[in-house]
């Protein structure tokens, strides 16, 4: 697909417009309208909102955000795509994008002619989600840093066939987040080999915590006493897929 296919598949969204994330400073993150020659306001304004002066700023000429979030709900906007699939019909014309911290999905709607805007929490996932891809058919898919790729299908996220759901196979029993220590628990699909290691947002390995067969539930501590907080995601690697989740070390 060309540049300007696809661009101009990203411009009918359900008012006609183009959508973009903007990830923000310090307290907030929009998805903004695109528009030519538009001024978004950085750094005078953060979202809706005073930045520099942090009071009694001026907005004149700037473009506002379509929508925003805070602090609560995340700290890095990543960017999607409109949905034209056909496996989610109620999310056709919907601007479909997350956070990378938080994990959460969102679809955005804004009613063509009210300009109505509704934004819908589709799921509150473990990933780190960094970026969004559609095939062909328009169907979507959520890139984890890890490496893992998902589909969007009609139960929120969820994983290809033949690789098991995360859940069943990688679970949290110990805090989250976490000062020095935590455990999880994990299930092989099948027997066989597991791998389970721990990986910086950088993607570099930083502790290997079980590296041999298995076929019944174990549990596996973390020690992160020598690593600096953070954010880390564990990932457990077997013959019939894997899963991960997502720590936060704290000093």
């Amino acid at each position: 697909m060309g540049l300007s296919q696809s661009v101009a598949r990203l411009l009918r969204c359900g008012d006609g417009d183009l959508r973009l994330g903007d990830v923000g400073q310090d307290s907030y993150e929009e998805v903004d309208r695109v528009a030519l020659g538009g001024n978004y306001g950085w750094p005078v304004v953060e979202g809706m909102h005073c930045y520099d002066p942090p009071t009694n700023c001026s907005m004149d000429g700037f473009t506002p955000p379509v929508w925003e979030y805070d602090r609560s709900l995340g700290n890095s906007v990543t960017g999607g795509y409109v949905y034209r699939g056909s496996a989610v019909p109620d999310l056709v014309g919907k601007y479909v994008y997350g956070d990378f911290i938080s994990g959460r999905i969102w679809a955005l709607d804004v009613e063509a002619g009210t300009g109505v805007v509704t934004n819908t929490e589709l799921a509150d996932t473990d990933l780190l989600i960094a970026s969004f891809g559609e095939d062909a058919a328009g169907e979507l898919y959520v890139l984890h840093y890890s490496g893992d790729v998902y589909r969007i299908v009609r139960d929120p996220v969820a994983s290809e066939p033949g690789v098991p759901a995360a859940e069943a196979a990688l679970r949290l029993i110990g805090p989250n987040p976490f000062r020095a220590q935590t455990a999880l628990s994990f299930r092989a699909a099948e027997p066989g080999p597991v791998r389970v290691a721990v990986y910086d947002v950088l993607g570099r390995e930083v502790a290997v915590l079980y590296d041999e067969p298995s076929a019944a539930e174990q549990t596996v501590r973390f020690d992160a006493a020598a690593l600096p907080a953070g954010v880390y995601v564990v990932r457990l690697t077997e013959a019939g897929g894997s899963a991960s989740r997502k720590f936060t070390l704290l000093r």
